[in-house]
């Protein structure tokens, strides 16, 4: 038969046997010595729709026989586990998003069957926050992870975020055990340093939301891995790879490569022929080019826009979260980028947010740009990189202040090959010199440069830069 408890909470003593299947429209609580036998039988967890999420409470862990998760709740995660809790026959995953809450959730046992029923949606239906467990059955090949073996649905919190590991055998395991993984979900990337060759590849930058697994006490066998993941930047899907971080800057692999599928932002990557010991470690998305695809997850926009041989870099959130600030970058080399400036992020905002700032003094010829933004607590995320060409740049100079203070003034100037020398003289009314010095162009082609006239009479005087060029300007000194 089948009962529909609300909310009713387990009594703190004696034990509690499951007499048949049951609907649980509230939370299910097990404190002090009560125990709960399952039996054969299954608990569904289905809240209704504008009602309450729904969480699982039991010291020591719960137990079920099979366990349904179909909740009309609107609001994720629709159910939460405040202890660890094992299946053993049956999962069934119809409508829900799960927080583990830093638990282990458990399917199957040693030696028995057990298997998983999800619908195939990509918007429900997954594990996040904690380690989801199965067991491995004795001495069987998995030729195809889903609902009997090798499927993991975790994935991360926000929505549209599943992130299945799935896991097969081309070897058979000699003796049973399982298999643990524990999705951490980050939003920022590393650059590898060295870079590392896969198979004559050069993989150079690592996601760092981690896909780990473990093993418990399976013997033997030969598997292959994937992992799902989402969100990323629009790329090249042929670029993307699964590796294994093995340091903070640096990546290996186990087995061999397998091409992405998928899509860029959403891509599927694996590896097979894969040891036992291969499996425990930490998995990572990859990629072989910074450029075309650059993992990290994507904001509204980021342009780029030549005027007037200045670049103005615009960009907009649609909201933001622990937004500490923006780091404008560029560089006429991608592995070698400078900053150009830092803009205030909002902080937290649930409303879209527009950006700008003009580079007045860009760089000549091809250049690339990206935003780099920081959280409150140090993690970052790049933009794609843009790219800008500027094959010629009109040369400029100005003084300030004019008339100078306290014979002092500054004198800048644009548009200079990189590393050139400039010439700079500077002559009385009458054509005799009062100062003459050489200034070195920096990496921009931009000289700024304070020049202090102590001991210049009152007057006017000419700025004259190189004066094969006919660049000159008056400054009057009072």
């Amino acid at each position: 038969f089948r009962r529909c408890l609300r909310g009713r909470r387990l009594s703190n003593s004696g034990v509690k046997t499951a007499v048949g299947s049951f609907a649980l429209r509230g939370n299910w609580v097990r404190s002090g010595t009560a125990t709960f036998t399952p039996g054969a039988n299954t608990v569904t967890f289905s809240a209704l729709a504008g009602t309450a999420a729904q969480s699982i409470s039991a010291v020591g862990g719960e137990s079920f026989s099979s366990l349904t998760i179909n909740s009309a709740f609107a609001t994720s995660p629709q159910l939460t586990l405040n202890n660890a809790v094992t299946v053993t026959v049956t999962l069934t995953m119809t409508s829900g998003i799960v927080n583990l809450a830093g638990s282990t959730f458990t399917l199957g046992a040693s030696g028995a069957v057990s298997t998983l029923t999800r619908t195939g949606s990509t918007t429900t239906n997954w594990m996040y926050g904690g380690t989801f467990r199965r067991f491995w059955p004795t001495a069987t090949a998995i030729t195809t992870a889903g609902n009997s073996y090798g499927l993991f649905p975790v994935g991360a919190s926000a929505a549209s975020s599943y992130r299945p590991v799935a896991i097969t055998s081309t070897a058979n395991p000699t003796a049973t055990g399982s298999y643990s993984v524990t999705h951490i979900d980050a939003t920022s990337v590393t650059d590898l340093s060295p870079v590392f060759n896969d198979g004559g590849t050069n993989i150079v930058r690592k996601h760092d939301a981690q896909f780990s697994g473990l093993i418990a006490s399976v013997t033997g066998g030969t598997y292959n891995i994937s992992v799902t993941m989402t969100g990323l930047l629009a790329g090249t899907l042929s670029n993307i790879r699964l590796a294994i971080s093995n340091g903070a800057t640096t990546v290996a692999t186990v087995g061999t490569h397998t091409a992405a599928t998928g899509t860029a932002p959403n891509p599927t990557a694996g590896r097979t022929g894969v040891t036992l010991a291969g499996l425990t470690n930490d998995f990572r998305i990859t990629t072989t080019d910074l450029v075309a695809t650059p993992l990290p997850i994507e904001l509204t926009s980021f342009d780029a826009l030549l005027v007037e041989n200045r670049v103005k870099l615009s960009w907009e959130t649609e909201s933001e979260l622990n937004n500490d600030f923006f780091t404008l970058e560029r560089a006429s080399d991608i592995e070698k980028f400078e900053k150009v400036t830092t803009v205030k992020g909002q902080g937290t905002l649930n409303s879209k947010t527009d950006y700008s700032f003009m580079d007045e003094n860009p760089l000549l010829g091809v250049s690339y740009y990206r935003l780099k933004q920081t959280d409150f607590d140090g993690k970052f995320t790049y933009s794609p990189l843009r790219k800008i060409e500027i094959t010629e740049i009109e040369t400029h100079f100005k003084i300030y202040p004019n008339p100078a203070v306290d014979r002092k003034f500054t004198f800048e100037m644009t548009g200079i090959n990189s590393q050139n020398e400039v010439p700079l003289k500077i002559i009385n009314l009458q054509g005799v010199a009062v100062y003459e010095a050489s200034f070195k162009a920096d990496e921009s082609g931009r000289i700024s440069t304070t020049i202090q006239l102590d001991n210049a009479a009152s007057g006017v005087y000419l700025v004259i830069v190189n004066a094969a060029t006919g660049l000159r300007k008056k400054i009057v000194i009072p």
